[in-house]
């Protein structure tokens, strides 16, 4: 007989988020008067660091690039504060970084990127935006970037339900 047993990960104060759970969205909205940070607006806390920096096209970073992070539209990143809990706080000493890359069908998303593959942590974010880039929205699923087959299965599903932004 084969166990189902459902594997909890801590998301800061008592909250806890299931193995399996994929109705995770948050939205981020661009600080006045500057061109790439966005602060976390709407959905629960304790995932991602309030602030992030998402750059799309031009200057990526500044490290040399290859293999998969050729083919990246651009970039995620942010740095949790001493006083913030999240579930990749302890992964990076509190920093999140991962490139950016497109949809791998046409879902009318804007892109995806996965926290965190140096961690052997395979979590898809899907991102989207309807104004621009003033928001993003940014919908949670939670092991699901083990393979290109398991991406590819989330953008059919997130095609099919849309992006609630």
């Amino acid at each position: 007989m084969v166990s189902s047993r459902n594997t909890l990960t801590r998301i800061g104060g008592n909250k806890m988020i299931s193995e399996n759970q994929n109705n995770i969205t948050l939205k981020y909205s661009l600080k006045s008067g500057t061109i790439s940070s966005y602060y976390r607006v709407d959905g629960p806390i304790g995932i991602l660091p309030e602030r992030l920096s998402l750059t799309l096209g031009g200057k990526l970073n500044q490290g040399k690039q290859k293999g998969k992070a050729l083919l990246a539209i651009g970039q995620v990143c942010g740095k949790h504060k001493k006083s913030e809990d999240g579930i990749y706080k302890n992964l990076n000493d509190g920093v999140i970084y991962s490139s950016i890359f497109r949809s791998p069908i046409n879902s009318n998303s804007t892109g995806y990127f996965i926290l965190d593959e140096r961690h052997r942590v395979f979590d898809l974010w899907i991102i989207n935006t309807t104004d621009g880039g003033l928001n993003y929205q940014f919908d949670f699923y939670k092991n699901q970037a083990l393979n290109d087959k398991q991406i590819e299965n989330c953008f059919i599903e997130y095609k099919k339900t849309g992006p609630s932004v």
